[in-house]
């Protein structure tokens, strides 16, 4: 008696969140973390990415140590 091999389930799709998350953390490595440029490229004002980044826990009162270190983890997860 033969078993059927078992199927592989499909990867989930990211969220849209997951994907705004991706692509700001793209958009800010591609400027140096430049919170001025990455916004005009995202086409958002700076202040919503300032409340983005700090919902995200990307930075906290203006400390940018949590948006470097977030995105030295990112860096390395695309590398993969």
């Amino acid at each position: 008696m033969q078993t059927e091999p078992k199927k592989q389930e499909p990867e989930q799709p990211d969220t849209l969140d997951q994907l705004e998350r991706k692509h700001i953390a793209r958009v800010l490595i591609a400027t140096d973390c430049n919170l001025r440029k990455a916004s005009s490229v995202l086409g958002i004002d700076r202040r919503t990415l300032y409340r983005k980044l700090a919902n995200y826990g990307w930075m906290r009162d203006g400390n940018r140590v949590a948006l470097y270190k977030h995105l030295a983890t990112h860096e390395q997860a695309e590398a993969r």
